[in-house]
C-alpha cells in the first residue's frame, strides 16, 4: 500500500488536470484488490495473500494519500467483475439472476450472484477459488498451502510450463501461437482451462448459476479456454445444472474490473443499486 497508493496518487493528479475535474466535485471511488476484502473493517481479510496491505483501514489510508475524503468502496476485484457483468445483463428481461464471474489471470478469483445479490461471506472470502486446493503434494503458494488451482493454472504458471520448450513467454503471445496451429501452446492451455472447469464444476453444483463468465488476462484466450471449461462442466456437474448453465467470456474484457469499479462507485451515492440488498 505504501508504494502503490503514492503512486495511484500522481495518475490521479495527472487524470483530474486531464479532464478538468476538481476533487471536490468527486463523490465516490473504488479499489479493488486481488485479495479478500472485510468490507466492515475495510481491510485485507488474508494477510498472507496481500501482506502490503494487512491490518491497514485502506479507505482512510487512500483518503489521505490521495487527499480524497469521499464514499470509499474497497472490494475483491473478482467482485468487481461479477458487478460489471451483472450489471450489462440488468435488464428487465434478463433470464440471468445468477452468475459466477471468473477472474482468470496472474490470481484466480470468483465473483458469486445468487439471486441478485452478490456475496461475500462472513468475512470476505467466498469465490477464493484460487486457493482450492487441488494436489497436496504440488507447488507451494503464498498462502501457504501446497497444490492451491492458483499454483496450477494461473497465467504464470501456464507460462511457466513453456519456459522449457519455447522460452519466456506472454499469455497474449501463447494465444498468437496457438492460433498458428502450435501444439504445445494449444495443450498448456487446454489443459488450464481444464483443471478450471473443476473449480467451476464444483460452484455450479454448489450455486446453480445461468451463466459463467470467464474474465482476467485468461479471457483472451477465451477459443482455447471457455470449451476445456464447457468439456469439464459436462463431464462433472450434475446434468440438471450443466443443462441451465452458459459460459461465456468477460463482456467488457479486460476493462472489467474497471467498469465494475466505476459502477460499485456510483452505487454507494445512487438510490438504485446493481445488487439487491
Amino acid at each position: 500500500a505504501d508504494v502503490v497508493l503514492p503512486q495511484v496518487r500522481t495518475l490521479l493528479d495527472d487524470l483530474l488536470e486531464l479532464t478538468g475535474v476538481g476533487r471536490n466535485e468527486i463523490l465516490a471511488a473504488t479499489i479493488g484488490l486481488p485479495a479478500p476484502i472485510d468490507r466492515d473493517r475495510r481491510t485485507v481479510a488474508s494477510p498472507s495473500i496481500l501482506p502490503g496491505w494487512a491490518d491497514r483501514d485502506i479507505a482512510e489510508l487512500a483518503a489521505q494519500t490521495l487527499d480524497l475524503p469521499v464514499q470509499w468502496v474497497i472490494d475483491n476485484d473478482a467482485n468487481l467483475g461479477a458487478r460489471a457483468e451483472y450489471r450489462a445483463l440488468a435488464a428487465p428481461d434478463s433470464a440471468v439472476d445468477s452468475l459466477i464471474y471468473i477472474k482468470f489471470g496472474a490470481g484466480l478469483g470468483a465473483g458469486v450472484v445468487l439471486d441478485g445479490r452478490l456475496m461475500s461471506g462472513v468475512s470476505g472470502t467466498a469465490g477464493e477459488i484460487g486457493h482450492l486446493v487441488f494436489d497436496d503434494e504440488g507447488p507451494l503458494c503464498r498462502c501457504g498451502n501446497r497444490g492451491c488451482l492458483e499454483t496450477l493454472v494461473a497465467a504464470p504458471a501456464v507460462t511457466r510450463q513453456l519456459l522449457e520448450t519455447h522460452g519466456t513467454i506472454s499469455i497474449a503471445e501463447i494465444v498468437a501461437r496457438a492460433d498458428r496451429g502450435d501444439p504445445g501452446c494449444r495443450r498448456a492451455l487446454a489443459d488450464a482451462g481444464r483443471m478450471m472447469g473443476r473449480a467451476v464444476a464444483v460452484l455450479a453444483n454448489l450455486v446453480n448459476p445461468g451463466l459463467v463468465v470467464v474474465g482476467g488476462e485468461m479471457e483472451q484466450a477465451a477459443d482455447y479456454v471457455l470449451p476445456a471449461i464447457r468439456e469439464t462442466l459436462n463431464r462433472e456437474c450434475v446434468p440438471v445444472a450443466v443443462d441451465a448453465v452458459r459460459v461465456e467470456r468477460a463482456r467488457h474484457g479486460r476493462l472489467t474490473h474497471l467498469v465494475g469499479a466505476v459502477a460499485a462507485a456510483v452505487d454507494e451515492v445512487s438510490p438504485v443499486s446493481t445488487f439487491r440488498p
